[in-house]
C-alpha cells in the first residue's frame, strides 16, 4: 500500500495523571474534524477511560472488541466534535494492557484505521502510571507529550 495514502496516527500522553492529555486529545481531534479531515479519536486509556465516559457513556463495545473482531460497529460519531470515536467500553479491567496495546492485533487495527481515517488521535494512560504508551509508540506516526507547567 502507498505510504502517502495512509492516514496519520498521533498519540497523546502525559507524564502524570491529571495533566490534561485527554482534553488535548479531544480538542485536537475536534480541530482536525472541523477543518474537514475525517478524524478518529481512540480512547486507549485502560486506567481512566475519561473520554469514553464523557463522549459515549452508554457504549457497549469499543477498543477491546475492535482488537479481536475488527472495528465494525465499535466506532461512533460524536456530533459535538464532528469526530468519530473508538471508545473504551469494557467494564472489566484488562489483565495486561501493555501486552494488548503492543500486540500484533493492535498493529493490524491501527493499520486498518489509517486506511479509513486520514487522522487518528490516540489517548493513552500517563507514562508514570503504566507502560501502555511505550508499548505502542512504535506504531504511531507522532506523539504529543502533555506536561503541566
Amino acid at each position: 500500500m502507498d505510504r502517502d495514502r495512509l492516514g496519520r496516527c498521533i498519540g497523546v500522553v502525559s507524564l502524570l495523571p491529571g495533566e490534561g492529555a485527554s482534553t488535548v486529545a479531544l480538542n485536537l481531534a475536534a480541530s482536525f474534524a472541523i477543518s474537514g479531515s475525517k478524524t478518529l479519536l481512540i480512547d486507549a486509556d485502560f486506567r481512566d477511560r475519561s473520554l469514553s465516559r464523557q463522549i459515549a457513556p452508554a457504549a457497549t463495545s469499543g477498543l477491546i472488541e475492535a482488537l479481536y473482531q475488527g472495528p465494525g460497529e465499535t466506532i461512533l460519531f460524536d456530533a459535538k466534535t464532528t469526530a468519530h470515536l473508538l471508545p473504551f467500553a469494557s467494564r472489566e479491567a484488562a489483565r495486561d494492557p501493555a501486552d494488548l496495546l503492543g500486540s500484533p492485533a493492535m498493529g493490524r487495527l491501527l493499520g486498518e484505521l489509517k486506511t479509513a481515517f486520514p487522522t487518528s488521535i490516540v489517548d493513552w494512560s500517563a507514562l508514570t502510571r503504566a507502560v501502555d504508551a511505550r508499548a505502542v509508540v512504535p506504531m504511531l506516526d507522532a506523539c504529543l507529550i502533555v506536561v503541566a507547567y
